[in-house]
C-alpha cells in the first residue's frame, strides 16, 4: 500500500539517520500514523497496529533494548 510505503520511506530516510547518529527524535502525528510507525519500528505486520490503543494527548516512547527495537512506554 502506498501510505505504508511512504511511512516506511520516511522512517528510513528521515528518522533512522538521526537515531543512528545518537539523536532523540520526537514525532507528533495522528494516532493511526503513530501506530503504523510503531509496527514498523517493531518490524511486525502493520495489522498489529490496530491492537495498540493510543488515546488523545498521550505519548509513547520507543527505544532499543539489547539491540532490539521495543516499546518503552505506551499511552502515557
Amino acid at each position: 500500500t502506498a501510505r505504508f510505503n511512504s511511512l516506511r520511506k520516511f522512517q528510513e530516510d528521515a528518522v533512522m539517520p538521526l537515531l543512528n547518529a545518537g539523536h532523540d527524535v520526537l514525532l507528533v502525528a495522528h494516532a493511526h500514523v503513530l501506530r503504523i510507525l510503531t509496527s514498523q519500528w517493531l518490524d511486525v505486520d502493520p495489522h498489529f497496529a490496530r491492537l495498540l490503543r493510543l488515546d488523545t494527548a498521550h505519548y509513547c516512547v520507543l527505544s532499543q533494548y539489547k539491540g532490539d527495537n521495543v516499546i518503552e512506554h505506551w499511552n502515557c
